[in-house]
């Protein structure tokens, strides 16, 4: 994957592509609770739009447990975005 989507997917910034027929746009918000705590966004989303002639977008959205004893959440979020984008 390119710098640019890894970025974005460690970031949480509102994101978008477009294809031929598709367009994405996926945005997460740090909750209050979290901010308070001084914990990271645990969630993840990452969009990946087709290079090849087909008008495909994939679209994976993963939501990290938010338990205070499970602190690298956001880590799974990733890995799980990232896995689920190369897979399909």
């Amino acid at each position: 994957m390119s710098g640019n989507m890894e970025r974005r997917i460690l970031d949480a910034a509102p994101q978008t592509e477009e294809t031929a027929t598709w367009r994405g746009l996926a945005v997460s918000v740090q909750g209050a609770h979290h901010r308070r705590a001084q914990r990271p966004n645990q969630d993840a989303s990452l969009i990946w739009p087709s290079t090849g002639c087909s008008p495909t977008l994939v679209l994976a959205v993963a939501d990290g447990h938010g338990g205070p004893a499970y602190t690298r959440s956001h880590v799974g979020a990733c890995c799980a975005v990232r896995t689920a984008v190369r897979v399909l």
